[in-house]
């Protein structure tokens, strides 16, 4: 299962379903599920840049947002939010870290389906 977990302040993911993967965030047919930035979590912001150049973005401090989940597919920019102590990380199922200095990553989102 691919679950991504970030403790940067800055990170960039790619959330969806990759060919031979198991994942415990899908319905009961095997799709995707949207993963909801309002239940809770430790992330601030998030950005979405569509394929011509096009920024959405949400925070958790504003009522009104552009968007309210990750869909399945995409790639996002994600903000963790502070404390005194430091970053606070987050889980997110079924989505892949961009951590450029994992010596363990080799991912190519040309290898996943986008779903939707």
């Amino acid at each position: 299962m691919n679950m991504a977990t970030l403790t940067k302040l800055h990170n960039f993911i790619w959330y969806g379903i990759c060919e031979n993967t198991e994942t415990t965030n899908n319905d009961p047919i095997g799709e995707c599920l949207p993963f909801d930035l309002n239940s809770g979590n430790n992330i601030e912001q998030v950005w979405l840049t569509d394929s011509i150049g096009n920024q959405t973005h949400w925070n958790y401090e504003k009522s009104e947002n552009d968007f309210s989940k990750l869909l399945c597919g995409n790639a996002y920019y994600i903000k963790l939010r502070t404390n005194e102590d430091g970053v606070l990380s987050q889980d997110i199922p079924h989505a892949v870290n961009g951590d450029h200095d994992a010596s363990d990553f080799f991912y190519s989102p040309s290898e996943c389906n986008q779903i939707g």
